[in-house]
């Protein structure tokens, strides 16, 4: 259930203003009500969560014939929720609870770069959260100021592309790609219990890979190859849960189409 609007504006040909409202409401999922059976424990006291959010996004379109095209849009985000459902960790289980009220502030950076005769891309995103519980009673009031936690509130990824067209035959492109994705620390539980330096943290990951495919077409058919290189400096990495996830990985994959 829920009540929205946005407002859209060219301000110029290259530049967009969009904002939008919206009050909403969300019912628990059945997993979040009965668990799984496993890890995730019951909760038949979750009530729906009640949300105001507000999106304010600019986005530029750029693009000359000499230059190449750039594209950049800019999203800031405010999100007010009263008994947000939230899924909280413990030694070795989960559950979904309510928060009795929690603020959401944040922004996002997207830019794209591409040059003429495709030779050359850029990629490239950032993104910030500022989720804090502001419950004044209830479970939650004694960490009030806290981060809500097991969620990262700041990452990063970058991809740059190069590209061939034309190198053995007429109608063939060979492209090689590197990039990175970047996610700061964060609290698996609430900063403010526990001592200093004693709580659990997921570790900042900074995670690279890298990628080389040729495709060529013959008629109606199309020849694509892939080598995939995933975690190139076998960099440990974690979920959201501190659960460690698979380092360096190659790929190969050929496909034919008719």
């Amino acid at each position: 259930l829920g009540v929205g609007d946005s407002l859209r504006v060219e301000l110029s040909d290259a530049l967009t203003l969009k904002a939008s409202y919206e009050w909403a409401t969300r019912m628990p999922s059945s997993n979040e009500y009965f668990g799984d059976g496993a890890l995730t424990l019951y909760n038949y006291g979750l009530t729906p969560e009640r949300s105001h959010n507000v999106n304010l996004a600019l986005r530029a379109d750029l693009r000359s014939d000499r230059l190449g095209g750039l594209t950049g849009e800019l999203a800031l985000f405010a999100r007010v929720v009263r008994d947000l459902i939230w899924q909280s960790a413990s030694a070795d289980s989960f559950q979904y609870q309510n928060i009795g009220e929690s603020r959401s502030l944040g922004a996002t950076l997207n830019v794209s770069y591409r040059s003429p005769g495709d030779w050359l891309a850029i990629r490239g995103t950032a993104s910030y959260l500022d989720a804090r519980n502001l419950s004044r009673s209830g479970a939650f009031a004694d960490v009030r100021g806290d981060r809500l936690p097991n969620r990262p509130y700041l990452e990063g990824a970058g991809e740059v592309e190069l590209g061939v067209n034309g190198l053995v035959r007429d109608r063939d492109r060979l492209t090689a790609v590197w990039g990175f994705r970047y996610t700061h620390a964060f609290y698996l539980a609430y900063e403010s219990r526990g001592t200093s330096g004693a709580q659990l943290t997921i570790p900042a990951q900074l995670v690279m890979h890298a990628a080389l495919r040729y495709v060529a077409s013959y008629g109606a058919r199309t020849l694509s190859t892939v080598i995939e290189a995933q975690n190139l400096t076998d960099t440990a990495v974690y979920d959201f849960f501190g659960v460690q996830r698979p380092g360096r990985a190659v790929y190969a994959k050929l496909v034919i189409d008719f």
